[in-house]
């Protein structure tokens, strides 16, 4: 990605006409730096992964930095769409937000929707909407909407931490 060309913190902005929806073909690149992802408003911008070809084990966004980013990680301002998820046996897959590093995650006015997963393996089936580790997470005026887990024992539909 160019922005991991550039030294410092680095922010994505979206300049088309709105609203929109970006239908991911693939899996994006794991994000390993500082970085910000500002939308336009929730109403305006929808992420959309609806192809469980392509993120049966995926997710939308995975953090997984361990104390690279210095200013921590802000996604702002749109809606993370997804479909259900069969058989994601890694926790730290899915169709959702992911955070695994020492930093601190902000989450403002998103909204999440129709994500979620489904795993004949209950352990495995665990944060619908945001599954984080290890990291400092604040979500403020943002909404989960159709999440789901469809397997006896899941656990934080919404959200799940293994933060102390």
């Amino acid at each position: 990605m160019a922005a991991e060309g550039t030294p410092g913190p680095d922010t994505i902005e979206f300049n088309m006409t709105f609203p929109a929806t970006i239908v991911l073909a693939c899996p994006l690149p794991t994000i390993t730096e500082s970085l910000a992802i500002a939308g336009p408003g929730p109403d305006k911008l929808t992420i959309n992964v609806d192809d469980p070809a392509v993120f049966n084990t995926s997710q939308i966004f995975d953090i997984n930095a361990r104390s690279k980013a210095k200013e921590g990680y802000d996604i702002s301002s749109l809606t993370l769409d997804g479909s259900l998820v069969r058989d994601n046996v890694d926790l730290l897959r899915g169709n959702r937000a992911t955070g695994n590093s020492y930093d601190k995650l902000t989450i403002g006015y998103v909204l999440f929707t129709a994500l979620g997963g489904e795993n004949s393996n209950s352990m495995n089936n665990k944060g619908g909407g945001i599954y984080y580790t290890s990291m400092t997470l604040t979500v403020k005026q943002s909404a989960f909407y159709k999440i789901r887990m469809n397997t006896a024992g899941a656990e934080g539909v919404a959200i799940y931490s293994l933060s102390s």
